[in-house]
């Protein structure tokens, strides 16, 4: 007797079914071992490692709470966003909460763009800091120069001293950012697995984070705040920011800040 597709096709799926799970079961087990003996292990997924993350404060309490509580130690995480949209404030904020903490920190800064009387101010505690100090160079330079950076920000993340370990490459051209091999954060990410350390990068576009690391993503929607009611007393007061946060391992996150007049000139 001949039956249709149809039924031999119910009939089967019951079969089929147990034993693709038990072969995914044996296949699921054959890749944990595999990251673990690649040393990856850290990029597996289960409710040990989401439940067992040691988060820190950015130093911005709103950020935080759209963070989860803040930023994972012994990840990598970026902070992104166009120019003016606040994302050297935030590395700043992050800075200065750590050296608060009684932290060690260091900063690689590609194109000597930090300001050590203003980071002051904001609450660095400059004894703390480490500065890697970049030079002003040409535009022919800056692959050098950035492959330079990624270099020094290996050696200080591996060194394990440091609470927080950024690299500013805010001033970088996209162009230059998107041509970087997606295993350079994966070796920045190794570099810091395990330790309790902070890695942050700072630049115009996503570039890349760890498994538990965040991307913080600046955007400046709202129009700036004025004060005064003549053009020629008119204050600059601030400018509105929206932070959208973004993780593999946790459902996105945004949230509304605003940036007053003193930090002005940041970006």
């Amino acid at each position: 007797m001949y039956r249709s597709v149809a039924e031999v096709d119910l009939e089967c799926q019951p079969r089929y079914s147990r034993r693709t799970k038990s072969e995914m079961s044996v296949n699921l087990s054959t890749l944990e071992a595999l990251l673990q003996s690649k040393k990856l292990g850290n990029s597996l997924v289960s409710p040990q490692t989401l439940t067992g993350e040691h988060v820190v404060s950015t130093g911005v309490s709103d950020l935080d709470t759209a963070l989860g509580g803040g930023v994972a130690r012994g990840h990598l995480s970026e902070i992104v966003g166009p120019r003016s949209s606040g994302r050297t404030s935030v590395l700043i904020a992050m800075l200065a909460a750590a050296t608060s903490r009684g932290e060690t920190v260091a900063l690689i800064d590609a194109f000597d763009a930090f300001d050590p009387v203003f980071s002051q101010a904001a609450g660095i505690h400059l004894p703390r800091l480490l500065w890697i100090r970049g030079r002003q160079i040409s535009s022919r330079m800056v692959t050098y120069r950035i492959d330079q950076v990624l270099k020094a920000a290996m050696l200080v993340m591996q060194a394990g001293c440091f609470g927080v370990v950024a690299v500013d490459l805010i001033e970088a051209p996209i162009s230059a950012i998107r041509r970087l091999p997606f295993t350079t954060w994966l070796r920045l990410s190794r570099a810091i697995e395990a330790k309790e350390t902070v890695g942050i990068v700072a630049g115009p576009v996503k570039m890349g984070r760890s498994a538990s690391g965040r991307s913080i993503v600046l955007e400046t929607r709202y129009s700036a705040k004025w004060s005064g009611r003549t053009l020629r007393s008119r204050i600059f007061q601030g400018i509105d920011i929206d932070v959208r946060v973004e993780s593999t391992r946790h459902p996105f996150a945004s949230v509304h800040l605003s940036a007053r007049h003193q930090h002005v000139g940041m970006v």
